[in-house]
């Protein structure tokens, strides 16, 4: 009788009742090596990228197959957003510069970017329960805290979205703030509207896109204020 190698357990069967690891497990050799990774690749329901095509082409179903228990078949949501959000860290930190000659005005626009995106992570720990809580108010058909799973998804592909839109504009990202803003604004909106109305195919579209409208303002403006008060509380 043999135990886990991973949670001590007894070992019945060919994995462990307990944590679900396989009872065979060797040491890494080359032909183990690259069958890990041909079974990363293959698996893509698993892995980050088999979720990524989930919630680009059916967010809606992929949210509700999560929350109704099919937890084993993705890539941890969690795990996706820090994921996520780390790249879109880095790819804005690869195209934002100060503009050349910039204004007085663009050079204070371009320190606030710089300090949101240095404290990204942070901002965001306290907007998701804020989106959630949103989302809750006008939807009431989950808890508190499958919102916040819902949210979890939307603002990680959200954050995709903004990696391919830094990577796509490059530089020109810094001519006009504003616009970049209003086409963020568009992307978050659009995207939430199609996976809500996909979770909800009962209600409405014109419906969800009126509530995502609202919630969208709400949050950005809530935003706009945490912004407001970190700055004046980190940067004097």
């Amino acid at each position: 009788m043999t135990n886990c190698k991973n949670c001590g357990a007894i070992l019945t069967g060919k994995y462990c009742a307990q944590c679900g690891q396989k009872a065979s497990v060797s040491r890494f050799t080359m032909p183990a090596l690259l069958h890990e990774l041909s079974h990363s690749i293959t698996h893509l329901e698993t892995n980050i990228l088999g979720l990524t095509a989930a919630l680009i082409s059916q967010p809606g179903q992929t949210a509700r197959n999560y929350l109704e228990g099919q937890r084993k078949k993705y890539f941890n949501p969690f795990i996706y957003f820090l994921i996520m959000l780390g790249l879109q860290s880095l790819a804005f930190s690869l195209v934002h510069h100060a503009p050349p000659h910039a204004t007085p005005a663009q050079l204070e626009a371009y320190n606030m970017q710089t300090f949101i995106f240095k404290y990204l992570k942070i901002f965001f720990v306290f907007l998701l329960p804020v989106s959630a809580l949103l989302m809750y108010l006008f939807y009431r058909r989950h808890n508190f805290a499958e919102y916040c799973v819902i949210n979890v998804f939307i603002a990680g592909t959200i954050s995709l979205s903004h990696i391919l839109l830094y990577l796509l504009l490059g530089t020109s990202m810094e001519a006009d703030s504003k616009t970049m803003l209003y086409i963020q604004l568009l992307i978050a909106i659009s995207y939430t509207t199609f996976m809500i109305s996909g979770l909800y195919r009962e209600i409405p579209l014109w419906k969800v896109l009126l509530y995502q409208v609202i919630i969208t303002i709400l949050y950005y403006s809530f935003n706009v204020v945490l912004v407001m008060v970190a700055i004046n509380l980190f940067r004097h």
